[in-house]
């Protein structure tokens, strides 16, 4: 299945918190790729919006870098939004 990236390069992230949360989802499906790895974890560990850190974690944990995926999941550990 051929999955197209979604806009998650480092400038071009979407504004919108929804936008994010689905692109950050979409991440997930598409499979590894080092750029895309660094935008989730980017947007698992930083995002102000709780359903984006969500997403990416999520999306981290479908089969991106393992690291990655284990640093976002501590983070969201202690993370105190809902």
């Amino acid at each position: 299945m051929n999955v197209a990236r979604p806009p998650l390069v480092p400038g071009r992230v979407p504004a919108d918190p929804l936008e994010r949360a689905a692109a950050a989802a979409a991440a997930g499906l598409a499979g590894p790729d080092p750029t895309t790895t660094r935008s989730l974890t980017s947007l698992a560990l930083a995002d102000p919006d709780p359903r984006v850190r969500a997403a990416a974690l999520g999306a981290l944990a479908r089969g991106h870098d393992r690291a990655a995926a284990r640093t976002a999941w501590r983070a969201a550990a202690g993370d105190r939004d809902p």
